[in-house]
């Protein structure tokens, strides 16, 4: 059972948006995200699921969301349902701790899903704040520029920046622990479900995890390219470059 660490008594019962953050001893990036969250010009519901950490991160948080939650140690896919499960409106948004979601992000989000009421699942690209030149413009066209080309006719769905309706969500639960996004994505495109991948979207992400433009399509190659084929060939699941410890 999800052990609730914190549960504020400013929860925002008639927000219009929750927005999930799951995180894991990040305590360098999140009090910037959050800062984010809270200066958004539709205020949402501030949503923590902490994967245990064991430096600053639920302190930090705590200055700002709603409702700190733990998990329930089985990965960052069951961390993203356990979010979502004690929402508390009816459209969900995730974004990651080193996204920097610009003040109209939730703003964007709700007039997408108003705009069509078909849309189950709206994302957006990601737009790189640091890291050097190349890998910056690298990260960027496949982060973004690529996506948006190949929209609708493949839309795309990126974890760091993504929003559902709930009830979606309860048919179509999250189910793997790397690579969640891709997942869900597949299987609501296979259910004849509407997607949309919009550059009103949009937010600021980090490159950390790469070092040099080299690196990031290394990394790219063995961690999605590689994890992909072979899950559709074998089956089985991993935890890709996340750490469960």
């Amino acid at each position: 059972m999800t052990k609730i660490f914190k549960w504020g008594l400013k929860t925002l019962t008639m927000a219009k948006i929750s927005v999930i953050v799951c995180t894991k001893n990040e305590e360098k990036n999140i009090g910037k995200c959050l800062q984010c969250l809270i200066k958004q010009t539709i205020k949402p519901e501030i949503i923590i699921v902490d994967g245990h950490s064991k430096d600053k991160t639920r302190k930090i948080a705590e200055r700002y969301a709603d409702k700190i939650l733990l998990d329930d140690k089985k990965g960052l896919g069951d961390a993203r349902n356990v979010g979502w499960k004690n929402a508390s409106a009816k459209i969900v948004a995730y974004c990651d701790t080193d996204v920097r979601p610009k003040s109209h992000w939730c703003e964007r989000i709700l007039k997408e899903f108003e705009s069509d009421k078909k849309l189950v699942a709206v994302s957006g690209p990601l737009v790189p704040y640091d890291g050097e030149k190349s890998l910056k413009q690298h990260f960027k066209f496949w982060a973004g520029d690529f996506p948006l080309a190949v929209n609708p006719v493949f839309p795309n769905i990126w974890g760091a920046n993504m929003a559902f309706k709930k009830f979606i969500l309860r048919k179509f639960p999250f189910k793997e622990k790397f690579l969640e996004d891709y997942d869900i994505r597949n299987r609501l495109l296979e259910a004849g479900c509407k997607i949309k991948f919009s550059a009103n979207v949009s937010a600021p992400a980090s490159t950390r995890r790469f070092q040099t433009t080299l690196d990031f399509y290394e990394t790219c190659w063995q961690n999605y390219i590689i994890y992909s084929v072979n899950k559709s060939l074998t089956g089985k699941s991993g935890t890709g470059y996340y750490s469960e410890e």
